[in-house]
């Protein structure tokens, strides 16, 4: 049998060596901000309970111990992570190297780094905009489905994400909550929106939590509750529905015009219109009114009634009165749905609050503090950097060739003869911080215990950058759905470094060098293959929760063979 050399009182050498160089890289510092972060944090606790044992995180100074919690009461803090006691004695998990992150002000990621990572990231972009399958939303599911006890919660999040999101504009207030539940006195809403919670829109979001609270005390309906929600929402929201309407409207004219004359021509079977209900739901179509923007409140619930029968009671007699097969949906089809997730929404609120009567009991919202402005990012000599790119990723002697084929794929698909002008044209982006980057920045750096329910819900799927991101990055937050696209303007959030550590290793590094081997092999393979097929924030694929958790790492289009993602330059209303 292997016999390992031990060390003083024990250890073994490598956890001496490890203690040695933790000594002289934080000169006793984390272990003094370990203790007084904990034991602060446990006071309440320790009034009521007597002494208290505290035992310090294993990868900081070990056989270290303040006496100060019960021994019944000790923390037994795993190598995989270390955990926070709060007031009421619940326990959540943080980052296994928080205690030393802590001891580090944030760092933004900048320099040649960020500056390779966009180009990079431009490139992808330029090749293809569109890094594979996207994947659905829960909120496109039928919201009478039956829904499991985890499914609600998140089910929960991406629709009180949804209604955050106020602006007609959706990049303008994206949004990312989580839910704690750690404080006994009521569950928190953690808040993450881009440009921040105006006062309006604060009172219409704790509005609609009022109703749920009341609903979880069974003092009202889940029936009158839904309704109630539905007005509030279609005021607080009004700007995003009537955005979205607004790209529907054209489409619904068309097609009643056209299913009559389908009719008549004996291309649509008369049995296609014998479902009950159907015709009088037609004849009452709010999206035919002369001014949407002037549509009163009535008109508004309309909206998003009419859209949600149309997604799921008529989704079929719908299809054949437009003659779908498996062909590719109409743009403004897409949009109709997301308009019905509204409907999904109100519905897995309320009924989360009437099977999980302890989570909204005593709900509080707390507000992600605003992020920053967005970065001014100039690439003066976009030409010059972009051949520099290629010559490093394919070698000088392809890089000719290869961007000879770069040029005629963005012919092929940009429409225009002038490509090699366009590629010299000096770019300057703007760096937005996503709201889920948002949210990971909050947790790594408030000292906050991360939700036990490691899950972020978002007002719209996750891009193509912030999904990646988060599969690399050690809270271990998921989203529920990612749209796939790239974003050359997606901004890396800061990061805590560890002291002693002169070349750190953070998820955006381990993100830079996926992005670097993902365009050097698109570079390689992917010039000369067809681009996937646009979406509109699609609301085809598999749920991102029920697939696999690994990343996809796509390379060229392969249709038989994508695998599916767990759960994406330019701008887009799809910008998180």
């Amino acid at each position: 049998m292997r016999m390992e050399n031990k060390g003083p009182a024990g250890r073994t050498r490598p956890q001496v060596r490890r203690e040695a160089a933790l000594r002289r890289g934080l000169a006793g510092a984390p272990l003094v901000t370990w203790c007084m972060r904990y034991v602060a944090g446990a006071c309440a606790f320790a009034s009521r309970s007597g002494p208290i044992r505290c035992v310090p995180p294993p990868d900081a100074i070990q056989n270290q111990e303040l006496i100060v919690f019960p021994p019944s009461s000790a923390l037994i803090l795993p190598a995989t992570g270390i955990l926070s006691v709060t007031p009421g004695g619940h326990v959540g998990k943080i980052d296994p190297l928080h205690h030393l992150r802590m001891a580090a002000r944030a760092k933004k990621v900048g320099g040649a780094g960020l500056k390779r990572f966009v180009v990079h990231s431009a490139l992808l972009s330029l090749i293809d905009p569109v890094r594979g399958e996207p994947t659905r939303t829960p909120l496109d599911e039928n919201p009478d489905a039956i829904s499991g006890g985890q499914q609600l919660k998140q089910k929960f999040l991406d629709s009180f994400a949804l209604i955050c999101s106020t602006s007609s504009k959706g990049a303008e207030t994206a949004s990312a909550v989580c839910l704690e539940q750690h404080d006994p006195a009521g569950a928190i809403l953690r808040v993450a929106r881009n440009r921040g919670l105006t006062p309006n829109d604060l009172t219409g979001l704790e509005d609609v939590l009022q109703i749920l609270r009341v609903v979880a005390r069974k003092e009202k309906s889940s029936t009158q509750a839904e309704l109630d929600i539905l007005r509030l929402v279609v005021d607080l929201d009004r700007a995003r529905i009537l955005s979205i309407a607004e790209k529907v409207k054209k489409g619904i004219r068309n097609l009643l015009q056209e299913a009559q004359s389908r009719l008549l021509t004996g291309q649509v079977k008369p049995e296609a219109l014998a479902k009950p209900g159907l015709k009088p739901w037609l004849d009452r179509c709010p999206f035919t009114v002369a001014s949407l923007r002037d549509c009163d409140p009535a008109t508004m619930v309309m909206l998003v009634d009419w859209a949600s029968q149309a997604r799921w009671p008529y989704s079929e007699q719908l299809q054949s009165l437009l003659g779908l097969g498996d062909t590719q949906k109409p743009p403004w089809l897409d949009s109709l749905h997301k308009i019905a997730r509204y409907h999904s929404a109100i519905k897995s609120m309320v009924k989360l609050a009437a099977k999980q009567p302890e989570v909204l009991a005593g709900i509080q919202i707390r507000e992600v503090r605003a992020a920053p402005d967005p970065r001014p990012f100039p690439l003066p000599n976009w030409g010059a950097d972009l051949l520099t790119a290629v010559r490093q990723l394919v070698g000088k002697e392809d890089s000719r060739v290869i961007m000879e084929q770069l040029e005629k794929h963005l012919e092929m698909h940009l429409g225009t003869q002038d490509v090699e002008a366009q590629l010299r044209r000096p770019r300057r982006l703007n760096l937005t911080l996503h709201a889920e980057m948002q949210i990971v920045v909050f947790y790594e750096g408030n000292g906050s215990p991360v939700p036990r329910m490691p899950f972020i819900g978002t007002s719209k799927k996750a891009c193509f950058l912030c999904h990646e991101y988060l599969l690399r990055h050690p809270l271990r937050l998921r989203v529920s759905a990612c749209h796939q696209k790239i974003y050359p303007s997606w901004m890396p959030p800061p990061y805590y470094p560890i002291p002693g550590q002169k070349f750190p290793r953070t998820p955006f590094t381990y993100l830079s060098e996926h992005i670097e081997q993902l365009t050097r092999s698109e570079l390689k393979n992917a010039l000369t293959a067809p681009r996937r097929p646009p979406n509109q924030d699609s609301t085809a694929g598999p749920p991102l929760t029920t697939t696999a958790t690994e990343s996809t790492g796509l390379g060229s289009w392969r249709p038989a063979g994508i695998r599916p993602s767990p759960g994406g330059g330019g701008r887009s209303e799809d910008l998180g």
